[in-house]
């Protein structure tokens, strides 16, 4: 069964895709005043680490949503991922 990935990073077809990249980019987060999304890139860090609290707190016997690798199986809902 085909899987399609949503990444910022241009994968060729036969990639493995680590998971965690989406942890390691939080994980590396620098704000950047200059950007004109460096406030919304903090907001969605902040967001993230409430999300893994929670997480922590509710079920911590859960994977992170930091350590995992997200794939959605129908083509044309990645499309519509996309396009949000």
């Amino acid at each position: 069964m085909p899987l399609f990935r949503i990444s910022n990073h241009q994968f060729t077809v036969g990639d493995v895709v680590e998971r965690g990249r989406w942890g390691n980019a939080l994980r590396t987060y620098q704000f950047d005043a200059g950007s004109p999304d460096g406030a919304y890139k903090g907001w969605r860090l902040a967001s993230e680490l409430l999300l893994e609290q929670v997480r922590r707190d509710i079920a911590p016997h859960l994977p992170s949503r930091w350590d995992c690798t997200f794939a959605i199986a129908d083509r044309a809902q990645a499309i519509a991922q996309i396009c949000r």
